[in-house]
């Protein structure tokens, strides 16, 4: 088993995790398009290339510690990501 592979993607695993719960909700459906769709089929293509299934296993399972590891102390603490707070302001309503 390759300890370096296995590292590797249970960090990567672990910060898509992480990163799935600091999206807001109205972003998910792009991100899961654009981000996690294909990073999902590169981890699966890869192991598949390499039959690397057992460092995939075990980082799926390192990932899931470093990420309960993660949201126990500090995730469950943070406030929900709100919505956008860019303002634009156009010539109308800049009364200097």
């Amino acid at each position: 088993m390759d300890w370096l592979t296995t590292i590797i993607l249970a960090v990567i695993i672990s910060g898509l995790s992480i990163l799935w719960l600091r999206i807001e909700k109205r972003i998910r459906p792009p991100m899961i398009i654009v981000v996690y769709f294909p990073a999902f089929l590169l981890i699966l293509k890869w192991s598949q290339f390499r039959e690397a299934w057992i460092e995939l296993a075990s980082a799926v399972s390192i990932a899931a510690l470093i990420f309960f590891a993660w949201w126990i102390p500090i995730g469950r603490k943070l406030p929900a990501p709100k919505g956008s707070q860019i303002v634009v302001i156009t010539d109308d309503e800049d009364d200097g």
